[in-house]
């Protein structure tokens, strides 16, 4: 998925808060020097709503996922400039439907 500005960032975050309701980010570490700052993560949640993606919606399967991921960001003047996410995906958030 990819998405700008504000609109795109609440996009994202409203897709993945109703496809997981329960999600949590656990063991945060944020860092930062400057204009740049990083996140790094791990993302659990049960699939208990859809996720709409790309490919097409995936329904409700019940399923828990743990994910590590980490957040590259530069912020300017108060507001984030485009960033970079990386993921790993475990195998049951693949296999979802």
């Amino acid at each position: 998925m990819q998405v700008s500005g504000r609109a795109g960032a609440e996009l994202f975050y409203d897709t993945w808060n109703e496809a997981f309701p329960d999600n949590r980010i656990e063991d945060p570490v944020v860092f930062g020097a400057g204009e740049q700052g990083a996140e790094e993560a791990r993302f659990t949640g049960t699939h208990s709503g859809t996720l709409y993606t790309p490919s097409g919606d995936i329904p409700p399967t019940g399923k828990s996922v743990v994910s590590q991921f980490a957040v590259v960001l530069r912020v300017q003047n108060d507001k984030s400039l485009p960033s970079s996410c990386t993921s790993m995906w475990p195998r049951s958030l693949c296999n979802l439907d």
